[in-house]
C-alpha cells in the first residue's frame, strides 16, 4: 500500500473512532476540592471526551437545552444541586457522585452514595476493645432511614445490638443522647444533615466525655475534635467507581444491570489520645 493510501486509511481510522467518541457531560455543584478530586477519578477510568459545567458559577442554565445541544451519551452529577437537576432528564444514562441520600426513582439513574457501606462500619466495632455490643444513632426518617435499616439487619447478623432513635429536628439531639446513656457502649455518628449540626456536634461530644462513651464519626475533622475514630471516604476511588459504571453504560450495559453502590475505599483515622483516656485499644482491621 502506498504512503498515501495508508495516511488515508488511518485518517478514516482516527475519524470513525472520534465520531464514536463517548460524550459525557459533567454537571458539578460547586467548585470544591472533594467534588473536583472524585472527577479525576471518573476521568482516569473513563476517558470519554467530556464537558464540565459548574452550576453555582451559572446564574440561568437551561439543562433540557443544554442537553438537546451537546447530546451527550451520559450525565455525571456532581453533588446534590446537580442531581436534583439532572434527574429530570429521562432519556439519558445518568451517574451521581457527592451525594449523601440520593432519592432518586428513575430507571436511566445509579451512582456511588457518599456513604460507607453499613457492613464496614460494624465490622470495624470488631477491632476495639473491649468491644462495643450496644450501638447507639440518631437520624432522620429523610435522610438515613433506609441506611439504618440496613444497620439494623447487618448489626444482627454479627451479634450487635442497634439502638436506633428517630428525630424530628437538631433541637431533639441533647435529650435523645441523654436518654441513650447508660442504654450503649458506643454512640455512632451518622452524616444526616438533620442530626448532624455545629451546635450538636459539640453536645456529642461534650457527651462522650461525660458519659465515657466513646463516638465513632465519618469524617476525621470529628476525630480531631474529639471521636474516637472515623472511616474517611477516598474521594479519588469514589470517582473511579462511577468511572467504572461509565464504562460499563457506554459499552452497552443497562443502567439497570450497573446496581447503585457505597463507596468501596475508606481510610481509617483514629484519635489514640481520646481511646487512651476511654480506657480503649483499637487494631487495625
Amino acid at each position: 500500500m502506498s504512503r498515501p493510501l495508508i495516511f488515508i486509511a488511518l485518517l478514516t481510522i482516527f475519524v470513525t473512532q472520534q465520531a464514536h467518541c463517548h460524550e459525557v457531560l459533567i454537571l458539578q455543584s460547586l467548585r470544591n476540592q472533594a467534588y473536583d478530586e472524585a472527577v479525576i477519578g471518573f476521568k482516569s477510568v473513563c476517558a470519554s471526551s467530556a464537558k464540565k459545567m459548574v452550576l453555582s458559577e451559572l446564574t440561568e442554565m437551561d439543562l433540557v437545552r443544554v442537553v438537546n445541544e451537546e447530546k451527550p451519551e451520559l450525565i455525571l452529577a456532581v453533588g446534590t444541586e446537580a442531581l436534583t437537576r439532572a434527574k429530570k432528564i429521562r432519556q439519558i444514562p445518568i451517574i451521581y457522585l457527592m451525594v449523601l441520600n440520593p432519592m432518586v426513582s428513575g430507571s436511566n439513574i445509579t451512582g456511588v452514595s457518599m456513604t460507607v457501606p453499613p457492613e464496614r462500619q460494624i465490622d470495624f466495632l470488631k477491632n476495639i476493645a473491649p468491644m462495643p455490643k450496644r450501638i447507639g444513632v440518631l437520624y432522620s426518617q429523610q435522610k438515613s432511614a433506609t441506611y439504618v435499616k440496613i444497620a439494623q439487619q447487618v448489626s444482627q447478623q454479627e451479634g450487635f445490638q442497634l439502638i436506633a432513635r428517630e428525630i424530628r429536628s437538631p433541637k431533639e439531639v441533647p435529650a435523645m443522647l441523654q436518654n441513650l446513656q447508660g442504654k450503649i457502649d458506643i454512640f455512632w455518628m451518622l452524616p444526616d444533615p438533620n442530626v448532624v449540626t455545629h451546635e450538636t456536634v459539640e453536645f456529642m461530644l461534650l457527651f462522650s466525655q461525660r458519659a465515657q462513651i466513646p463516638v465513632l464519626a465519618f469524617a476525621g475533622k470529628y476525630v480531631e475534635m474529639g471521636a474516637i475514630a472515623s472511616l474517611d471516604i477516598d474521594f479519588l476511588d469514589m470517582g473511579k467507581q462511577a468511572g467504572e459504571m461509565a464504562k460499563s453504560i457506554l459499552a452497552g450495559t443497562a443502567v439497570n444491570d450497573v446496581p447503585r453502590a457505597f463507596v468501596r475505599k475508606t481510610t481509617l483515622k483514629v484519635n489514640r489520645k481520646v481511646a487512651n483516656k476511654l480506657g480503649i485499644t483499637l487494631s487495625e482491621p
